[in-house]
């Protein structure tokens, strides 16, 4: 076999075998913060904050509901190869102001006016499944 053909297989290989580990160590757009996972649970949580009787709106501070919450650069769980988790609130650490609401990836999501205690960034998104208005 040519030195050449040789390269070229190994080459292959090395990319096969990359693309196989990132896929496995790639995590599901599933945010659990220290809450139970569910399907269940998560949609029961996101309809109440969104629409139950306490529903978060603008204006509303927010705080973390399991034992902490990723606040995000942009409206998704993770954006391919780079994660876009900006920093990770604990509970009970205020999180910040609603200043928007939007649905994306197929979730209720708000764009907070955050605490400047915990970051210099202006503002973030948090997931409504993983929110809460009251400690």
């Amino acid at each position: 076999m040519k030195k050449s053909t040789k390269y070229i297989l190994l080459s292959a290989g090395l990319l096969v075998i990359g693309v196989a580990v990132y896929f496995r160590l790639q995590k599901d757009s599933t945010e659990d913060n220290g809450l139970d996972p569910s399907e269940e649970i998560t949609t029961a949580q996101e309809e109440e904050n969104t629409t139950g009787a306490t529903a978060i709106v603008v204006g509303d501070e927010i705080y973390p509901s399991g034992e902490y919450v990723n606040v995000r650069y942009s409206a998704e769980v993770n954006n391919g190869w780079i994660n876009n988790i900006m920093i990770e609130v604990p509970t009970p650490t205020r999180i910040g102001i609603v200043d928007d609401i939007i649905l994306a990836d197929g979730h209720t999501w708000y764009k907070v006016q955050l605490n400047q205690e915990l970051t210099e960034e202006n503002y973030g998104w948090v997931r409504a499944d993983v929110v809460t208005k009251t400690i």
